[in-house]
């Protein structure tokens, strides 16, 4: 069902989100644990970021654990470090720290999860790249940054993305003989998780751009909040919850798809 807000669906969804604080973990250590049995499979270097909260440059090797500097093969793993990247191609990649400025291909898997980009930078998931994404804190897209997501972007955690001063998300088809990129909302309402944003928090220009893709609501009873321009140009589908658009959508020419069972919002635009 394709509806204009009302006062009752907003106090209705108002009370969704509550949740216990253990979830968290529980959430976590699932993910961790697949992330490890699925990386077992790569056959390529383990290169962990080794400078802590520090500044440096990503294709330093004084930076990196014994295997160096992570290839297009290898698996790199940022936790809470702030890595300026020039040009830099990797397998798989385990992020919860800071991007800074240029461009990081990930051609294999990602795990994500409470990271920054920032200063221009360009996170591109290639064609049938599966990301998860897990966190509790806001995720920051900056200083006109950019994930631009051509596989499977699923979120399984109600942490924020908060998009600032131009910074904005693509999921976007590379090419007709591509897989269809996808981003799936799929909380987890064991533990009373229902709720996702997208949301932009300062400056202007942030936009998400649908464009010839998918996005998905698949959270059984849940409700994802798109506070941000949002250009639909593929398919947006609520096959079980709700999603509601505050901005924009003034540009789609593409498809909202729903039923009787469940919602699709335009607060306005």
């Amino acid at each position: 069902m394709i509806t204009e807000i009302s006062e009752s669906t907003w106090d209705r969804h108002s009370k969704i989100g509550m949740f216990i604080p253990i979830h968290r973990l529980l959430c976590l250590t699932f993910w961790v644990i697949v992330w490890i049995g699925a990386s077992s499979k790569l056959h390529g270097a383990r290169s962990i970021w080794t400078i802590g909260e520090q500044v440096g440059q990503w294709n330093d090797e004084a930076n990196w654990s014994a295997n160096g500097v992570p290839g297009p093969e290898d698996q790199a793993t940022l936790s809470g470090g702030n890595a300026v990247v020039s040009m830099a191609r990797v397998g798989s990649l385990i992020l919860s720290g800071q991007l800074v400025s240029g461009r990081l291909e990930v051609v294999d898997r990602s795990f994500v999860n409470n990271f920054k980009l920032s200063q221009g930078h360009l996170l591109v998931l290639e064609p049938g790249v599966p990301t998860s994404y897990d966190g509790l804190n806001p995720t920051r897209i900056t200083d006109a940054s950019q994930i631009v997501n051509h596989g499977i972007f699923q979120i399984y955690a109600e942490g924020p993305f908060h998009f600032e001063n131009g910074g904005s998300f693509f999921n976007q088809t590379q090419s007709e003989n591509d897989p269809t990129a996808q981003v799936i909302i799929q909380l987890d309402p064991v533990f009373g998780v229902l709720e996702s944003m997208m949301q932009e928090v300062s400056g202007t220009g942030a936009r998400f751009v649908n464009q010839g893709a998918e996005f998905i609501q698949r959270t059984p009873g849940g409700l994802h909040i798109m506070d941000m321009p949002f250009h639909n140009n593929g398919v947006v589908k609520a096959e079980l919850g709700s999603i509601l658009f505050r901005k924009g959508g003034i540009h789609s020419r593409g498809a909202f798809l729903t039923d009787e069972k469940n919602e699709i919002i335009f607060a306005e635009g």
